[in-house]
C-alpha cells in the first residue's frame, strides 16, 4: 500500500497503491493460495491510519432476490458519469464499496436478515460542489487492516481478528470496505480489503 500511512507532519491525499517488485507480487500470489487452503497461516494485513470522505451512490439489496445483483450492476457507469468533471475526486480514483444494514428495516424479524444497503463511492478532498443527487460518507480517522485481494471472500479478517490485539471498530465505520485499482478494473484482481479496527 501507498500513502495512506499517517506521518508527522504529513497527511495523506488519497489511498493508492504501489508499485510491487515482481517478486514480491509472486509471494502474495502463493501466500493467497496458502490463504484459501488454510485462513489461519495467512501473511499479516498492513495497518494503516486513514480517514475516508467519500460520495457515492448507495441502494436497498435483498439477498433472497434472485436478481440481488442487479440493484447495484450499473452503479459504477453511473457514479463515472456523475463524478465527470468534478475538480474534487481524489485521484486516481479508487472506486469503492461497502455494505451496511438498512436504518429502515426492523431487523427483530429474521424475515428481514437478508436485506442490506449497498454503498459504491470515491475518495473526496472535500465535499463542496457535490452533483447533485449523491450521496455523503464521512467517516472519521481510524485504523484499518489491509488485505489485497486475487479471489472474493479470502482475506482472512475474522480469523485474524480473533488472534490478533485488534477488534472490529463499528462505532466508527459501518463496515470493511472493498477498493477497487480503477473504474476499468472493477472486480478485476487485486483489490484491497479494509476492516476498521482498533485495539482490544
Amino acid at each position: 500500500m501507498s500513502e495512506p500511512l499517517k506521518r508527522p507532519g504529513r497527511v495523506p491525499e488519497s489511498y493508492t497503491p504501489k508499485e510491487v517488485p515482481a517478486i514480491i507480487g509472486m509471494a502474495k500470489k502463493i501466500g493467497n493460495k496458502i490463504m484459501r487452503r488454510n485462513p489461519a497461516m495467512a501473511m499479516e494485513p498492513e495497518i494503516i491510519t486513514k480517514r475516508f470522505q467519500l460520495v457515492g451512490y448507495e441502494v436497498p439489496v435483498d439477498l433472497k432476490d434472485e436478481d440481488w445483483g442487479a440493484a447495484f450492476d450499473a452503479l459504477p457507469a453511473r457514479l463515472q458519469e456523475a463524478l465527470r468533471g468534478a475538480a474534487n475526486v481524489t485521484q486516481p480514483v479508487r472506486p469503492t464499496g461497502f455494505w451496511t444494514g438498512d436504518p429502515d428495516v426492523d431487523y427483530s424479524d429474521p424475515a428481514n436478515h437478508s436485506k442490506r444497503m449497498y454503498f459504491f463511492g470515491a475518495e473526496v478532498q472535500s465535499f463542496d460542489g457535490i452533483p447533485a443527487g449523491l450521496v455523503v460518507k464521512d467517516f472519521p480517522e481510524s485504523q484499518f487492516a489491509v488485505w489485497s485481494e486475487e479471489v472474493h471472500g479470502t482475506a482472512p479478517k475474522w480469523a485474524w481478528l480473533e488472534r490478533s490485539e485488534y477488534e472490529f471498530n463499528s462505532d466508527a465505520i459501518p463496515g470493511d470496505f472493498e477498493i477497487n485499482r480503477s473504474f476499468e478494473a472493477i472486480n478485476v484482481p487485486p483489490w484491497d480489503i479494509l476492516v476498521p479496527i482498533r485495539k482490544k
